[in-house]
């Protein structure tokens, strides 16, 4: 492979034979591949696959598509969805924690899929989650008629980097009693396998547990979860949920006032056997109103905001002064008992968007006027916020991101089915 490089008159000075000896250099397929092709964004690696059938072959192969990966991962982004109408949009941030304006993705959809997401009364898109390059939402659209409340959706996961996306029909599209209102996406890789989990409630506010496999391409019901745990719904914070050693845990928010015969407790729901676990409630979590779950530095951690009631002596103060949340981490993985705070720190007016592997927090205000504002937070440093930037021209839908890196992943990695490429 000839590689040409460019160079300047004023910085190269020699010969002319010199200059041809420099403009144009052999570099060895394997290089080729390994230190430039797995280092660049998608589009042109694409592109890269017309030159040869040797590159089609190396760039279609799950050796590259790993090591492709590997190399996307470690840069700073944050996708985000906007509504009316619905776009998919990146938040990116440098080493030094200086936030970027915000970019939309060069990502389009076929008419009538994109029909059917237009907002409109009734509709909803809901973010389930962001891994490998790979994004998933939820579309659910509620009616009415003389039979009482229906209901349709399905689950998308899309590549927006490869342009592709496939369709999944929702598991309770039969069960109109029954309604999806939190999910979860994400890779487990003891079983390399991508999975979604969606809670489903009943009339009775029941609620159960759907799981959809990519590699099955198949939902399982997992039955009864609300009589097997005794756990109130509105205990459990549904819609922040995180993964750590193949268990999905859910964050609580606890209500002012819970009944003392309703047990408090910790859910994990084991993704490999798709089964629940209970793990013991720590009475320091006692004095703490939000839980949020999630994992830093390679340890499962939680960040903890008190209740006003705790932060402030009287009222008057409490709806002013910034909150002081708590960081707490599982130092030793398999022992519950090894939880240790680490550090504190003022969080304020903060609603996360999404927390980095490295602890950083990607938050925007609750209200005016800082419902516009997004901001990186770094807790252990003593100025917490790092950066913010203004979002008020993106209309950015209230719900939580996720990290994003390009990837040449299909939605259809693990078995095949059509591919729909827009």
């Amino acid at each position: 492979m000839v590689v040409d490089i460019n160079y300047d008159d004023d910085r190269i000075t020699g010969n002319a034979n010199e200059k041809d000896e420099i403009s144009s250099v052999t570099l060895p397929d394997h290089l080729l591949v390994e230190q430039i092709l797995s280092r660049l964004p998608v589009k042109p690696v694409i592109r890269f696959k017309s030159v040869s059938k040797f590159y089609h072959s190396v760039i279609s192969s799950p050796e590259f598509t790993k090591s492709h990966l590997k190399s996307s991962s470690s840069s700073g982004q944050c996708i985000l969805l906007t509504h009316s109408p619905y776009k998919l949009i990146t938040l990116s941030y440098d080493d030094r924690n200086n936030l970027k304006s915000p970019i939309e993705l060069d990502f389009s959809l076929d008419l009538s899929f994109k029909q059917q997401l237009q907002p409109e009364t009734g509709r909803y898109v809901g973010f389930a989650g962001s891994c490998n390059g790979l994004v998933c939402f939820y579309n659910q659209s509620r009616w009415r008629d003389w039979r009482g409340t229906k209901q349709r959706g399905f689950f998308f996961i899309c590549n927006p980097a490869m342009h592709l996306y496939r369709e999944i029909t929702s598991p309770v599209i039969a069960n109109p009693g029954f309604s999806l209102e939190y999910f979860w996406f994400g890779y487990i890789p003891s079983i390399h396998d991508y999975k979604i989990v969606a809670q489903a409630f009943d009339a009775s506010f029941y609620w159960f547990i759907y799981v959809f496999s990519m590699r099955t391409g198949k939902w399982n019901r997992i039955c009864d979860i609300h009589e097997l745990l005794h756990v109130e719904r509105s205990i459990l914070s549904l819609e922040k949920m995180v993964v750590f050693e193949d268990f999905l845990y859910w964050s609580f928010e606890l209500p002012d006032v819970v009944d003392e015969w309703k047990t408090k407790r910790i859910v994990g729901f084991d993704l490999v056997n798709e089964q629940l676990k209970e793990f013991p409630w720590m009475d320091w979590l006692n004095r703490y109103k939000k839980l949020n779950f999630f994992v830093m530095n390679g340890c499962l951690s939680l960040l903890c905001t008190p209740s006003s009631t705790s932060t402030s002596t009287s009222s008057s103060s409490s709806s002013s002064s910034p909150s002081s949340s708590d960081v707490w981490m599982l130092k030793q993985g398999d022992e519950w008992s090894c939880w240790e705070k680490s550090y504190s720190f003022e969080s304020g007016d903060m609603n996360i968007v999404d927390i980095t592997p490295s602890g950083k927090i990607l938050a925007r205000g609750y209200k005016e006027p800082s419902l516009n504002r997004v901001k990186i937070i770094d807790p252990t440093q003593d100025n917490p916020e790092q950066s913010s930037l203004d979002i008020s021209d993106w209309n950015l839908s209230r719900q939580r991101g996720g990290g994003y890196v390009e990837s040449l992943i299909s939605p259809f990695s693990t078995f095949q089915e059509e591919t729909h490429q827009v």
